[in-house]
């Protein structure tokens, strides 16, 4: 009769509580963790009728085990905001559910995030409706809706990640979540329903949809001149379109700069290579254009032994482009180039008027180009030597490109 009395009082959890919540599903409470176990479905429940109802004021953590499939309706809900899971801070959903039921979190005033797993496919409707302290919400990347009133006053919301995956954004998702300063819309979203976002307070919206998304009545509600960004190409579109036409201060979505930039010297080129996320680059070198690809990888072989090269690359985006990446720098030499190298020989170095060059091969033409790469002289040559006015050239380092049988042999010289 004691041990009866001490497991089922509401107010004492020195023992673990127990019991049924789907055909193949048990509950315990222990130390304030609730926790499902078993594989399947959960019944949905109506308000106060949940199995741990009357554990509800010490029930700190929740966790859905692996193989649950469903939450279900008002699991934890309860329409009456002082009266609910209020002492609920932590929900640990199992990779196996793949729906949360309508008003499975209700009113839980004491969650402050909440991550759902990519096996959730859907998300019922006011589910997290009233959850005071919920601040951040990470979303499946498998849900395609947003139900209506999903997230309604959810009033220390300050970050939410919505998935790509999502195509509709309910009435009233967001609505009432004041503390909601930015929003980022996904480009797969094609809708957004009425109210969806009324009383947040934004100070910037970002859509990464092309095509402007379908707007219900008052969506953002918000002060016209706050910046919205959209992609490059596509303010027109969002200018004239219903709902959008609202706000007045469009811009472009910045291009991400390329990242992880790599250069490294392969035989008798420079490889570049690096990560973006645009279509098209355009490839800088000493500053000047080099090339414009639609790869994220270059082979530069109009390359000079002994030079430094200096790269850098811009994303482009429609006709947007991005800041260009910060420069990596290279000097290369080609161990092809050692030998036939010991086999010329340019003097006097420094110059001041002729340099002559001699080279154990016969020379059939040679260039001279500057160490931005930028060609100053060339002849044909024909012979082992020649001799090269360079009184008129301007003082600094230069580059002789030797064109014999056996390849192309370069030495550096100076002229003062």
């Amino acid at each position: 009769m004691v041990a009866i009395l001490f497991g089922f009082g509401a107010g004492n959890n020195a023992f673990a509580q127990s019991g049924t919540c789907g055909a193949n599903l048990t509950w315990t409470l222990d130390n304030g963790t609730l926790t499902i176990s078993g594989t399947g479905a959960m019944y949905n429940f109506g308000d106060n009728n949940q199995p741990w109802y009357n554990y509800r004021t010490i029930i700190t953590d929740v966790i859905i085990g692996d193989s649950v499939t469903t939450i279900g309706a008002y699991a934890f809900g309860i329409t009456s905001l002082s009266n609910g899971y209020n002492s609920l801070m932590s929900v640990i959903i199992g990779n196996s559910v793949t729906k949360i039921g309508f008003f499975a979190f209700l009113s839980c005033s004491g969650l402050t995030s909440i991550t759902i797993p990519n096996s959730v496919t859907e998300i019922g409707s006011q589910a997290f409706f009233n959850c005071l302290s919920l601040t951040s919400v990470t979303m499946s990347n498998a849900i395609t809706s947003i139900m209506a009133q999903t997230f309604t006053g959810c009033s220390s919301l300050m970050s939410v990640t919505i998935p790509n995956s999502v195509t509709e954004i309910g009435g009233m998702a967001f609505m009432g979540c004041s503390s909601l300063t930015s929003i980022i819309i996904p480009n797969s979203v094609t809708s957004i329903g009425n109210y969806a976002f009324l009383d947040c307070s934004l100070i910037e919206i970002t859509s990464n949809a092309i095509t402007p998304p379908t707007l219900g009545i008052s969506v953002f509600y918000s002060t016209t001149n706050i910046p919205v960004y959209v992609p490059c190409g596509s303010i027109t579109a969002y200018q004239n379109a219903n709902g959008w036409n609202y706000f007045t201060n469009y811009n472009n979505i910045p291009t991400n700069v390329p990242e992880n930039i790599s250069v490294v010297t392969s035989g008798n080129a420079n490889i570049i290579s690096w990560y973006g996320e645009t279509e098209t680059y355009e490839l800088y070198r000493n500053n000047a254009l080099l090339a414009t690809i639609v790869d994220t990888n270059y082979t530069d072989s109009d390359v000079i032994n002994g030079v430094e090269y200096c790269y850098k690359i811009r994303a482009i985006f429609n006709e947007c482009g991005s800041e260009l990446s910060e420069p990596v720098c290279i000097t290369f030499n080609s161990l092809n180039d050692v030998e036939a190298e010991n086999s010329l020989v340019i003097y006097p170095n420094p110059a001041t008027s002729n340099v002559i060059i001699d080279c154990t091969d016969k020379i059939n033409s040679l260039e001279i180009v500057n160490l931005l790469g930028q060609q100053v002289y060339s002849a044909k040559v024909d012979k082992n030597n020649t001799m090269i006015d360079v009184s008129n050239f301007a003082k600094g380092n230069y580059v002789a490109k030797i064109y014999t049988d056996k390849g192309v042999t370069t030495k550096k010289f100076v002229v003062e």
